[in-house]
C-alpha cells in the first residue's frame, strides 16, 4: 500500500490527480492524506483510493510563525496515521511536507519515497531549508519536479542526485477533445487569470493597464486576498474586471475555459515564481489558447518561439496596444502547428514519468 501525502485541500492540489490516474490504471493501491485547512466538506475525491483527512482549519494568509502550531499537528497526524497504516512507500507532495516529515523520510522510508516538489517556498526564509529539502532529496527514490527551473535552482548536479530526478508536469497525462471556438469578432478580448489570486500589488498594476480600456474584459478566478482588488478596481472605476472567487478545478475548468480569449499568466517576477512552469500553461495547451506571460521568467524561456505564447511586461510602453495587436494577428494554422509540437514535448517527459512512477511503485 502507498501513501499519497498532500498539505493542502484537494481541490488546489491537482497534481495529485497526475499520480492517482496512473495508479488507478493499473489497480494498485494508495490511500491519500490531506489537510482541509478550510474545513470543506469532502467532495468527490475523483480518485479511487480512501482519502484521510485532517480538519483542523488554519488560515492560510497568517504570518508564517504563527502557523508552526497547526503544521505540526498536522505532523501528528500524518505520523500516526503512517503508522496505523504501515504503508510500504510513500509518495510526498510539497516541500512544507517533507520538511515535517524528514526525520520520517531520511530515516524508517530512506529509499522508499518519492519527494514532488511543486514550489519554492520557504528557501529564502528560512535558515537551512533549502538544505533540509536537498537531504531529503538525497534520500528519496526519485524527486519528481513541476519545472525544469526547479532543477536549476537548486543545482542538482551533485552524485547524490544522479538518476533520481524527473520531470513530473502540471498536466493531466491526456489532453482533452474539448472543442474551443475561434476568435470572436467585435468583442471584448477576455483575459482571464485562474488560480491563487496573491501579489496583490502587481496585480493593481495589471488593472490599471486594463482596466480602463473597453477592448478588454479581466477575470480572476480564485481565492486569495481579493478585497483589496476589489475595492482598487472599485474606487478606479474598471466596469471591466470582475473577481469570481473560489472555484473547483474539475467542476469548473471548462467553463472558464470557454470564456477566456487570453490566458493570463502574468506574474511579478520574484525569486519564488520566476522559475514555476504554472498549470495554466498546461491548460493553455489542453484547450489550445494563447497565453501571456511574463517576460524574463522560466516560462518566457520554455515557451520560446510558440507563437501561442507571448511575453510581455507592464512596463511595456502601449502594452494593451501590443497585446490587441499580437492577438488579432495569430494565425489558427500556425498556433495549432505549434500546439501539436509543444504536446509532443510534454507527452515525452510523461512517458518517463509514468514509467518511473510505475518501477517505483510495483518494485
Amino acid at each position: 500500500m502507498i501513501g499519497l501525502i498532500a498539505f493542502n485541500e484537494l481541490h488546489v492540489s491537482q497534481y495529485i490527480y497526475k499520480y492517482t490516474s496512473v495508479l488507478d490504471s493499473y489497480d494498485i493501491p494508495y490511500k491519500v492524506l490531506y489537510w482541509s485547512r478550510a474545513g470543506l466538506k469532502p467532495v468527490d475525491r475523483g480518485f479511487k483510493g480512501e482519502a484521510l483527512c485532517y480538519g483542523k482549519p488554519l488560515d492560510t494568509y497568517k504570518a508564517h510563525f504563527l502557523k508552526a502550531s497547526a503544521m505540526m499537528g498536522y505532523r501528528r497526524f500524518l505520523i500516526e496515521a503512517i503508522r496505523a497504516q504501515k504503508f510500504d512507500k510513500l509518495i510526498v507532495f510539497t516541500s512544507q511536507a517533507a520538511i515535517v516529515l524528514a526525520d520520517l523520510l531520511c530515516g524508517e522510508y530512506r529509499g522508499r519515497f518519492i519527494f514532488d516538489y511543486r514550489d519554492i517556498t520557504y528557501e529564502f526564509k528560512l535558515p537551512g531549508y533549502k538544505r533540509k529539502l536537498l537531504e531529503v532529496m538525497g534520500a528519496s527514490s526519485c524527486t519528481m519536479f513541476a519545472s525544469p527551473g526547479f532543477i536549476e535552482f537548486l543545482a542538482l548536479g551533485e552524485d547524490r542526485f544522479k538518476g533520481k530526478v524527473c520531470l513530473a508536469h502540471n498536466s493531466q497525462n491526456a489532453w482533452t477533445s474539448f472543442a474551443l471556438p475561434g476568435k470572436r469578432k467585435g468583442a471584448p478580448i477576455r483575459l482571464n487569470y485562474w488560480g491563487i489570486v496573491r501579489q496583490v500589488s502587481f496585480i493593481k498594476s495589471l488593472c490599471d493597464v486594463f482596466g480602463s480600456d473597453e477592448r478588454f474584459d479581466l477575470t480572476f478566478y480564485g481565492e486569495g486576498r481579493i478585497e483589496d482588488l476589489v475595492a482598487h478596481c472599485r474606487e478606479r472605476g474598471y466596469s471591466n474586471v470582475r473577481f469570481a472567487g473560489r472555484y473547483n478545478y474539475r467542476e469548473d475548468i471548462e467553463g472558464m475555459v470557454a470564456t477566456t480569449d487570453i490566458v493570463n499568466c502574468l506574474y511579478e517576477n520574484d525569486r519564488a515564481t520566476c522559475p514555476t512552469l504554472a498549470v495554466k500553461l498546461y491548460d493553455a495547451l489542453n484547450y489550445k489558447l494563447p497565453i501571456l506571460v511574463s517576460k524574463e521568467s522560466y516560462l518566457a524561456k520554455y515557451l520560446h518561439g510558440m507563437t501561442f505564447g507571448h511575453a510581455v511586461s507592464l512596463a511595456d510602453a502601449n502594452l494593451p496596444d501590443c497585446v490587441y495587436s499580437w492577438y488579432s494577428s495569430l494565425d489558427e494554422l500556425s498556433m495549432s502547428s505549434d500546439f501539436d509540437e509543444f504536446r509532443r514535448r510534454i507527452e515525452s517527459d510523461d512517458e518517463r514519468f509514468c514509467a518511473r512512477l510505475l518501477d517505483f511503485s510495483k518494485g
